[in-house]
């Protein structure tokens, strides 16, 4: 009853309350198109602008996309964006709900861009992981995005908060995807030549009340502040990219420490042996080539906390690595996407809680966390210029080591070694999913359609969602 009212309420006063919490429509998706067929840096600077990569209508599908996203310009006024979106969904139960967005954005010159958004739903589970509380039991609200970007030919600076990614994926990524919530802080890219991209970034991931009392360098706390460093070097070719990728998860109970890993070109591993810490020190090593100018492949390496003196099982500990592999194929009204990917056991997790790979309790990194084995085919397709459908089938193993799991090494369990995922049970499951959008003038009615059939030890479910998203 409560959201029924709420629905009714909100809708009635869309001018006072226009927030939603989608990002931006679908333009990370479009631009990671655009880097598909033409531009392979694009993914290294976010957020990214039309004018500051060329805009080309290359075919049916990126010309759908870019028609979604120009909706936005179409608004009411100038520089303000409102989208509506009332949705029923379905999976025990019918329920109703309603997402409602507000957008800011101005480009004060060639060089500086502002923009703010913010964000109202009825649905408390709060899905996207954003850092806010319930406000009477049936609404959460609250600033998604808001940053000042400065941005010339070799450098973009963006101060404040942000979504982020990094990888040649436009949604997964081992060290740093979408899955994030968007973080507070400061993003850097440079693009020092032709061949070579450099990208950081450094996010206060806020403070953390303790489970217990720990002992820090002789003082005793009960809670500490979060912080990460990361950055990206890319090296650029014809038709191959390659990149190395080192992040850092740390907490820090004293103001003067929290600048441990922010010089951008400071190896974080060597640093943390330096100054004797025991942080979280992430890897990844990645490459992606276009194959015959068409069909692009994408391979990702991750090491969580390199072991450079690993002698097996005597470690006691298993190897900490993930892998993620992605072919694309586009064609002129969609395309095709294969992946597989596999995180270790303890990929992302780590003896102190602080340092665990996650932000408000969403995994930094691959979205669903450690410990799991996917395979997935994802096919996109235009059956009119103004309809987009989705299908995908996906394939899952997963253990039960989650980023919140309790650290228990030294370990003895010799099956850590024998399997590549999983401390028993695992569970199994098939997950279809089908989606389409059709673009009426300023309206976007869609639909998502979902089953997920258990195999072992996972539930079997039906999802639906069905809503129009207003763009005002």
């Amino acid at each position: 009853m409560k959201k029924i009212l709420s629905f009714i309420i909100l809708t009635f006063f869309i001018f006072l309350f226009p927030f939603y919490t989608e990002q931006y429509l679908d333009q990370d998706l479009y631009y990671f198109y655009l880097f598909i067929k033409d531009s392979i840096k694009n993914l290294d600077t976010y957020p990214v602008f039309k004018d500051f990569y060329e805009t080309k209508y290359f075919d049916d599908y990126s010309k759908f996309l870019f028609s979604k996203n120009s909706l936005l310009d179409k608004g009411l006024f100038k520089d303000i964006h409102f989208i509506v979106d009332p949705y029923m969904s379905y999976r025990h139960k019918i329920g109703l709900d309603l997402f409602l967005k507000g957008i800011y954005e101005k480009k004060v010159n060639e060089n500086i861009y502002i923009s703010t958004s913010a964000f109202l739903l009825t649905d408390t589970s709060n899905p996207y992981g954003f850092l806010v509380r319930p406000f009477k039991d049936f609404l959460i609200a609250g600033f998604d995005r808001g940053y000042i970007t400065y941005k010339n030919e070799k450098f973009l600076f963006t101060f404040g908060r942000t979504y982020f990614n990094s990888g040649f994926d436009g949604k997964n990524s081992l060290i740093f995807s979408y899955n994030a919530p968007p973080m507070d802080g400061i993003t850097f890219s440079c693009n020092i030549s032709d061949n070579f991209y450099f990208t950081s970034k450094f996010s206060n991931l806020g403070e953390m009340i303790l489970d217990s009392t720990y002992t820090i360098n002789g003082d005793e706390i009960n809670r500490i502040s979060r912080f990460l460093s990361f950055h990206r070097l890319t090296f650029l070719f014809k038709d191959l990219s390659i990149s190395f990728s080192e992040s850092a998860i740390f907490g820090r109970n004293t103001i003067s420490n929290i600048f441990d890993y922010t010089f951008p070109f400071f190896i974080y591993y060597g640093e943390q042996n330096n100054i004797d810490r025991n942080d979280n020190i992430l890897w990844e090593f990645a490459l992606n080539y276009k194959l015959f100018k068409k069909i692009n492949i994408s391979y990702s390496f991750l090491v969580d906390d390199y072991q450079y003196e690993y002698e097996g099982i005597k470690d006691l500990e298993p190897p900490e690595v993930g892998n993620l592999i992605n072919i694309s194929y586009p064609f002129s009204k969609g395309f095709l996407k294969l992946s597989y990917v596999r995180v270790n056991a303890w990929v992302y997790n780590q003896k102190f809680m602080w340092n665990r790979y996650q932000y408000n309790g969403k995994s930094i990194g691959y979205k669903d966390g450690p410990d799991v084995q996917s395979i997935k085919v994802f096919f996109s397709y235009l059956p009119l210029s103004v309809l987009k459908t989705d299908f995908s089938l996906d394939y899952s193993i997963k253990g039960n080591n989650f980023l919140d799991t309790k650290w228990v090494f030294p370990s003895t369990n010799i099956y850590w070694y024998q399997t590549p995922i999983g401390v028993e049970p695992i569970s199994r499951w098939f997950l279809i999913y089908f989606n389409f959008e059709y673009l009426f003038k300023k309206l976007i009615f869609y639909s998502e359609i979902s089953y997920n059939y258990g195999i072992e030890n996972s539930p079997k479910y039906f999802d639906l969602k069905s809503g129009i998203k207003i763009v005002l």
